[in-house]
């Protein structure tokens, strides 16, 4: 129940910002707001939040939202000894996703003092043009209460060679005279001199010198064969001690694991969310008794909708299931009315289904890979920069080509990155395209390198080795990784259950269906997820099956086959309309956090990485 009460909570909330009615404010205010930043090497921020909060009326806690997208994320949240609640949401008001922090109990009202403290990691992108320069959003635009007094504290990777502070509501240049600053050239101690107001922020551009955003291993004196081969015989030691995956024991069952909905299914056989998965949700819910499909001419399909989903789906299946109605009128929906409406939506499911794989959950143990990747980092600016130490010791000679043979280095092992992560998204003509692109990539490093350098025309041959080894390094990388033992067991219970699917005979298909008159149904969803659909649908070619009350074709005579066909013409359908984006997306800032780019000094208050705002319930 208390779940129940703070989703409802939730919602209301998001609704509402950043906006909220001037009550909302008056109830409480901020008395002091520590933050402490610590900016890493990788462009990820570390921050610690300590908001002293004073409620002038009872209230249940504070939310905290914080702006995010593909480039900028948050992480490795803590919050401090209270109850929370964490999801992301859309905020129409300024087409910007947020991630929300709730915290507080929905059953307890608190009125007076109560600190907070917040524990987060934001991964910042580079900026474009600029990849010295680090802006932040250091206290964002979006708190509707004044801030009586703040504290910030931020270290940097590097000293600093330029300091700029944006203080004011959202948009608003300049203000950093309002500050205290102590700069101590790698980290900065900043306090207000007066109050912020509600809407108010602290936005800061710290300029960093060249290279203090790239993590670099000290280089040694070391033969170019040696380091090459030592190089890549470290890699594949790791790919045979933490690269492959474990032989799976299929448990073959007649049902899917428990707790899992087909698009997940889908998404766990081969870790791709693709259209189908999402597709089978609908017909999941369906044979579930919460929605009635009706067929209309022309391929187009009515969702008419019978009782919200049950308590035991998941937040993500409630919202998007509530949200298929929103372009439709009286619980009903065409298909086609979906077009450009429901992209979103879709979006979300994708991104809930990823999410709900991290933690104690997650699918693929990476942690090698990255550790295979610095020593494939590591190789390609060795072999540059020796490659002319060789003829020219104890000089800066080799820098240049040792560089150019980190950046060729690092989009090899970018590009295998990305075949290796998309192999199941690409068809077989484009994986053998990417496949054979890699090769000439490597293949003309690998002449570049052997051919470059002072005494080239006499060592050639003999630098193509090496070469090849670290392109062979780099190709090997991405797949220093294995599947968790969560993982494990969850695949040898889905391709247990496709195994069934696949082998079951029609004798025990009719002793099933006897038990079970809708068993038929209630598979399909998974079927359609899991890519057999149509052996599905072929094992009961002879068996008698009852029509879903769920379905209403045009042919009033039930048949198997046309029903069938008639849900993978619906599928496509789906597909078409479904997954279509809006025609006119447009692009907007941040409210609080818009991704600022370009030169130093161009920023403004709000318009760095982070930031956001809250809010009490």
């Amino acid at each position: 129940m208390k779940k129940l009460i703070a989703l409802i909570s939730a919602l209301l909330i998001i609704s509402l910002f950043p906006a909220l009615p001037a009550g909302a404010a008056a109830a409480y205010e901020i008395t002091s707001y520590e933050v402490k930043v610590v900016v890493n090497s990788d462009r990820s921020c570390d921050f610690t939040e300590i908001i002293n909060v004073y409620f002038h009326e009872p209230r249940h806690g504070i939310y905290r939202t914080v702006p995010i997208s593909s480039e900028s994320r948050i992480y490795n949240i803590v919050v401090q000894g209270d109850e929370y609640d964490f999801f992301t949401e859309y905020n129409p008001a300024t087409k910007a996703d947020f991630a929300v922090l709730q915290i507080g109990d929905p059953g307890v009202e608190i009125q007076g003092a109560k600190q907070y403290t917040i524990k987060y990691t934001l991964s910042t992108p580079e900026i474009e043009n600029n990849p010295g320069l680090c802006y932040l959003n250091l206290i964002g635009t979006d708190w509707d209460a004044p801030i009586r007094n703040a504290k910030i504290e931020i270290s940097f990777p590097a000293q600093t060679e330029d300091v700029m502070f944006h203080v004011g509501r959202y948009g608003a240049a300049g203000g950093g005279d309002r500050l205290l600053v102590e700069n101590l050239g790698q980290s900065l101690i900043i306090s207000t001199k007066d109050s912020l107001n509600p809407r108010e922020g602290i936005t800061v551009e710290a300029l960093l010198p060249s290279g203090a955003f790239t993590s670099r291993k000290p280089t040694y004196e070391l033969m170019l064969f040696a380091i090459a081969l030592a190089g890549l015989a470290i890699i594949i030691l790791l790919f045979i001690l933490f690269g492959r995956d474990k032989k799976l024991t299929l448990v073959v069952d007649f049902k899917p694991p428990k707790n899992i909905n087909p698009a997940e299914a889908g998404y766990l056989i081969n870790q791709y969310i693709g259209k189908a998965d999402i597709s089978a949700l609908i017909f999941y819910w369906a044979s579930h008794g919460h929605l009635h499909i009706k067929e209309l001419p022309r391929n187009d399909y009515e969702l008419i909708r019978i009782s919200p989903l049950d308590e035991w789906h998941t937040r993500y299946e409630k919202e998007a299931f509530e949200a298929l109605f929103e372009a439709g009128e009286d619980d009903k929906v065409k298909v086609s009315q979906l077009k450009g409406n429901y992209y979103k939506t879709v979006q979300k499911i994708k991104s809930n289904i990823l999410i709900s794989y991290t933690g104690d959950k997650t699918l693929v143990e990476k942690k090698y890979a990255f550790v295979a990747g610095y020593v494939a980092a590591l190789i390609f600016p060795l072999l540059g920069f020796l490659r002319y130490w060789r003829v020219q010791p104890y000089t800066l000679a080799g820098i240049p080509f040792g560089l150019f043979c980190e950046f060729f280095g690092v989009i090899l092992m970018a590009y295998m990155w990305y075949i290796s992560i998309n192999i199941f998204k690409l068809s077989r003509i484009k994986l053998m395209v990417h496949s054979a692109l890699f090769t000439l990539l490597g293949v003309a490093f690998t002449l570049i390198y052997a051919g470059s350098g002072p005494d080239a025309a006499l060592s050639f041959n003999f630098m193509l080795l090496p070469a090849a080894a670290a392109v062979l390094s780099a190709a090997i990388v991405p797949y220093v990784t294995r599947r968790t033992g969560y993982y494990n067991s969850m695949l040898e219970r889905l391709l247990g259950f496709r195994e069934f699917i696949l082998t079951v005979k029609k004798e025990q298909l009719e002793t099933m269906i006897k038990d079970n008159p809708t068993y038929y149904y209630d598979v399909l969803p998974y079927a359609q997820a899991l890519g057999v659909s149509d052996i599905w649908s072929d094992k009961f070619a002879d068996i008698h099956v009852q029509p879903p009350d769920w379905y209403y074709g045009i042919n009033p005579y039930f048949n198997l086959w046309l029903f069938s066909s008639s849900i993978n013409t619906m599928g496509e359908t789906l597909s078409r309309n479904a997954f279509t984006p809006p025609q006119s997306t447009g692009t907007t800032g941040f409210g609080g956090g818009g991704f600022g780019g370009g030169g130093f000094g161009g920023g403004f208050s709000g318009g760095g990485f982070g930031g956001g705002g809250g809010g009490s319930w």
